[in-house]
């Protein structure tokens, strides 16, 4: 996929005349123009672009390290905390969440950052070291021993109120008054740049922890620290999101995680893609013939819940919308221009100044309200690059990018039994998620439940998540709801529109072929699953064809005496 588009680029690039107002295909070449100039990264170019304030250096690149502060005495802690947030970082000090309304106006809530894991920040600790060497920096252990110290008091901080739940729902005039040394203003004002007159009402979790910060008196050297502690934490994010290497097979893969819609738009026209998205006969029939045993599964209610809950399940279901390519709706060269329009011009020079605009367009656009739109607009840029599908809670949506649409997972001449196997279990497990502990939170359309819905703490589907959990303890419960769901739809699927046609041993090559999925030497990078083999054990040891097809012994690993059922 990567080869093709950079063939399509190189071809399309090679005698393109960029207009004097740059277009978003005039942006896309001046952004891959600019990664493949590079030839190592260098780290400290960020930094040209990005200052703590208008006056001041950052302290770690400041020649005049003993008197920091002395140029700047206003220098302010929040509002560089919220311009650097406005590309996207978060939970450094506070954790924070915007959603837009259907009036368009904003709603936030701001918490403390959520404390990280020990081997987290033993891991970032190391990556520091890293950092600061490749910036050039002298006397890297004494540094890192005191962003240690600074992030030690932070996760102490942390510790002391995270079990504080008081809430307090206020507005940008309010909050102003009531923590007026935390300089809210300016932090929201760099946050949310034109769009601070949306914003309505915020909403503080943990007051006594803002009320501890608001008290607070820094001294110069606290704040030389608490500037370094934030400038490290900025740049391992911006290193993570970059690109490590700048080949050109690597720029590719970095533009497509950039310019993700822009790219799709691009793939769709393709005359690879344009012959593979002509079969979407075999794909809607396919999802139709799934949601309809997944309705039946629904209907026979093995786990006893309500007639309500039941009507909740076949009512979402129906709204669940296909999404090809992750493209809106009316995918033209106006749509894809006009997303791109408020993205300020790049420079075919400057790699690292283009990828600071690209994150601050994104962090704006992340700002929408998700039921206006009809593709998944993402906010991560490891999202931009993924090619296996995925479900959108927020829109009741199912996005299957582009490079799904190719083997191993799709091929319009495949089989039933192959189609369904793979391509099937896929769509099946994703269309699960609208029902797990985190999709059972959103209504048909995509809207937050007013109040918790009360399927999660059925018995049944309680009793069902502690069977998985002690069967094989797992990180993501959710997963594995989906995944054991979602054998069971799709063999029933085959079995009732497809088995009557069926030759051979074909319950046999049923699972062989899954499990020749999951065991394939370059495996789909699917996020946020258990190893493909503790995955694949458990999808089949509870399910009993698996064991009356392969004769396996009740009691035996692959035919437990308690399966789990979803």
């Amino acid at each position: 996929m990567n080869k093709r588009l950079m063939k399509h680029l190189r071809n399309s690039l090679q005698y393109h005349v960029y207009s004097r107002k740059q277009t978003y295909y005039d942006k896309m070449g001046l952004y891959l123009e600019s990664c493949k100039r590079e030839t190592q990264r260098d780290l400290g170019k960020y930094f040209q672009e990005i200052k703590p304030s208008r006056k001041l250096n950052w302290p770690l690149l400041d020649e005049n390290q003993q008197q920091w502060l002395v140029t700047d005495k206003d220098f302010d802690l929040w509002s560089l905390l919220g311009q650097l947030q406005s590309y996207g970082l978060n939970n450094i000090i506070v954790n924070v969440e915007i959603v837009r309304n259907k009036d368009n106006k904003l709603n936030i809530w701001l918490t403390p950052a959520v404390i990280e894991e020990e081997e987290e920040r033993l891991v970032e600790q190391d990556i520091w070291r890293v950092l600061l060497k490749t910036l050039g920096i002298q006397d890297i252990e004494t540094i890192v021993q005191q962003l240690i110290k600074t992030d030690l008091e932070w996760q102490n901080l942390l510790l002391k109120y995270t079990h504080n739940t008081e809430i307090r729902v206020t507005t940008l005039s309010n909050i102003t008054e009531l923590y007026p040394q935390l300089n809210f203003q300016l932090y929201f004002k760099n946050l949310l740049d034109k769009e601070l007159h949306n914003l309505t009402n915020i909403t503080l979790e943990n007051t006594p922890y803002f009320e501890h910060l608001n008290q607070k008196l820094w001294t110069a050297k606290e704040l030389e620290h608490q500037c370094n502690y934030i400038m490290l934490k900025f740049l391992s994010y911006l290193a993570k999101d970059s690109t490590m290497s700048f080949t050109p097979i690597e720029c590719i893969k970095d533009l497509r995680r950039k310019f993700d819609l822009a790219v799709n738009y691009i793939f769709y026209h393709h005359p690879f893609f344009m012959q593979q998205t002509s079969s979407q006969v075999t794909l809607y029939k396919l999802v139709h013939e799934i949601k309809e045993i997944m309705a039946k599964y629904f209907q026979e209610n093995h786990l006893n819940f309500s007639q309500q809950q039941i009507n909740y399940f076949h009512n979402k279901l129906q709204e669940i919308s296909i999404n090809q390519g992750n493209l809106p709706m009316s995918a033209n060269y106006t749509t894809i221009e006009k997303f791109y329009q408020d993205l300020r011009e790049l420079e075919a020079n400057n790699y690292y100044k283009n990828h600071l605009l690209l994150l601050k367009h994104r962090f704006r656009k992340s700002l929408h309200y998700a039921q206006h739109s009809t593709h998944f607009i993402v906010n991560d840029n490891r999202m931009g690059a993924v090619t296996s599908p995925y479900y959108v809670s927020q829109q009741n949506m199912i996005v299957i990018p582009l490079g799904s649409f190719a083997l191993p997972l799709f091929d319009a001449r495949q089989t039933p039994l192959q189609l369904l196997s793979v391509f099937g279990f896929v769509l099946a497990h994703e269309l699960t998620h609208a029902f797990d502990t985190i999709g059972l939170n959103y209504d048909k359309q995509g809207l937050p439940l007013p109040l918790p819905n009360d399927i999660i703490n059925h018995v049944s589907f309680t009793q069902s998540l502690e069977c998985m959990q002690h069967q094989q303890p797992t990180e993501d419960i959710d997963e594995r709801i989906a995944d054991l769901f979602a054998i069971r739809v799709v063999y029933r699927t085959f079995v009732e529109y497809y088995s009557k046609a069926a030759k051979g041993d074909w319950r046999k090559e049923f699972f062989m072929n899954l499990a020749q999925f999951f065991c394939t030497k370059d495996s789909v990078n699917f996020i946020d699953h258990d190893a493909d083999d503790v995955r694949l054990k458990q999808i089949l040891m509870n399910f009993q064809p698996f064991s009356k097809a392969f004769g396996c012994v009740e009691g035996s690993p692959m035919n437990p005496k308690r399966n789990c059922v979803m």
